[in-house]
């Protein structure tokens, strides 16, 4: 195929299971908390009639210990082919350090699906930008494994800036000075869009999204560097070329790349004034995903796969290609998950 597109506990992410029943076949997934669940958010459920026959059942899922939620179960009825959004009021929820909550869901006709949510909040904060990780405790991390190695993922952000941070677990660091197209380099590359729409599990229609790339660059360019890839309105066909970075440096942005013991930590901000149709405000939902290059390691890490996506949703050209970027045929997962704005974990 060509080139186309620690330090916290574990953290479990949301589940998809399709399980098949005589005529049936449900896709089940139950969406990430967008806020904590000590907020009360409401808990939602995509169910999926893959299956040409129709449906009729009863949903029941079932939360932590000590949760309060509403209704207790929901009747479902799906044509064949259609999909629905089932909402439940957290009327009484208990955060978890560790961020895993475990859920299960029965439907009639089905086993019971087993789930660990996650919730995928970016609370309000302005960090300062030193490659160092201190004011990041009040984050909400996503941490993932790849053969043996770990990430973590954290963000905030304020009327000004989108922030992250990213502890990468990694043999060594080949920054943009080092880089040829035939060793690659390494980096984080992410994705932001606007939230998904109320109907089914489907986005709201539009072509909007922000894409970017950070790297390490040592002598080519002085100071590490955030290079904007897609921009709204921009079109598809501009994921396929394998683009020069340089006349996409975003010179906005904040950028600072530490490697100690073993780990490569990225803090940045980006500016969030461009990205007007996130609209962001305290408990707004949006989409973020997140890609790490490791060519001389791991490859291509996919944040989506620890969200057990539907593996429909791996999508060719759903990513921005880069000059230094070795896919080596791998398609990541679809870059919209939802995540959500938060005004505080506290």
């Amino acid at each position: 195929m060509s080139n186309r597109k620690f330090l916290y506990p574990l953290i479990y992410c949301t589940l998809t299971a399709a399980l098949s029943v005589g005529a049936a076949d449900l896709q089940i997934r139950p969406k990430n908390f967008i806020v904590t669940p000590s907020t009360g958010p409401v808990a939602e459920i995509i169910v999926r009639n893959n299956a040409s026959a129709p449906y009729s059942g009863t949903v029941t899922p079932t939360y932590p210990d000590g949760w309060q939620v509403a209704p207790l179960a929901q009747p479902l009825k799906l044509a064949g082919g259609e999909s629905k959004v089932l909402s439940f009021a957290v009327e009484k929820g208990l955060d978890r350090k560790a961020n895993d909550y475990p859920v299960s869901i029965a439907a009639n006709g089905y086993e019971t699906l087993t789930a660990e949510v996650l919730c995928a909040s970016t609370p309000f904060y302005k960090p300062k930008i030193d490659g160092k990780f201190d004011e990041w405790s009040d984050a909400i991390p996503v941490m993932f494994i790849t053969n043996g190695k770990k990430t973590v993922v954290r963000s905030y952000w304020n009327k000004a800036q989108f922030c992250l941070a990213v502890e990468v677990e990694e043999d060594a660091l080949t920054g943009l000075a080092d880089a040829t197209e035939a060793s690659g380099a390494d980096a984080i590359q992410f994705a932001l869009s606007p939230g998904k729409s109320k109907t089914a599990d489907s986005f709201d229609g539009s072509s909007v999204r922000y894409e970017f790339v950070v790297a390490a660059s040592g002598s080519r360019w002085k100071g590490d560097k955030c290079f904007k890839l897609m921009n709204s309105g921009d079109s598809l066909s501009v994921a396929a070329e394998a683009r020069e970075l340089q006349p996409l440096l975003l010179e906005e942005a904040e950028v600072k790349v530490k490697r100690a013991d073993g780990i490569t930590r990225y803090e940045l901000t980006v500016p969030m004034k461009p990205m007007k149709p996130l609209r962001a405000t305290a408990g707004r939902e949006y989409c973020f995903s997140l890609l790490v290059h490791d060519p001389d390691g791991t490859g291509v890490r996919d944040m989506g796969t620890v969200m057990n996506l539907n593996e429909a949703t791996r999508i060719p050209q759903a990513w921005c290609n880069w000059k230094f970027a070795k896919w080596n045929g791998i398609v990541p997962f679809d870059n919209k998950v939802e995540f959500g704005f938060c005004s505080s974990v506290h």
